[in-house]
């Protein structure tokens, strides 16, 4: 399967996953991702075969979460993976 298709769907989960939170909880949606569905980042770095790189990458977001909408943080990723191509 190729990265990019893979890269899409995994954003395209994640993406529904956000739009499916109430309102109230967007907030806290990241640090629940990131910590209660950690098992699907550990998929994601298993993919990516470079566990350094993305975990740089999700701590950055993870931190800035606030100031960014689902729709950058897909295209952050986009371009940090396809740099690996």
């Amino acid at each position: 399967m190729p990265k990019n298709f893979t890269i899409s769907v995994v954003l395209a989960t994640i993406q529904q996953d956000y739009l499916n939170t109430q309102p109230k909880d967007k907030e806290i949606f990241w640090y629940n991702f990131f910590f209660e569905k950690f098992q699907k980042t550990l998929k994601i770095l298993v993919i990516f075969q470079n566990a350094f790189l993305l975990a740089k990458i999700t701590f950055g977001l993870m931190t800035n979460f606030q100031k960014n909408s689902i729709k950058k943080i897909s295209e952050k990723i986009i371009q940090e993976l396809e740099k690996l191509n």
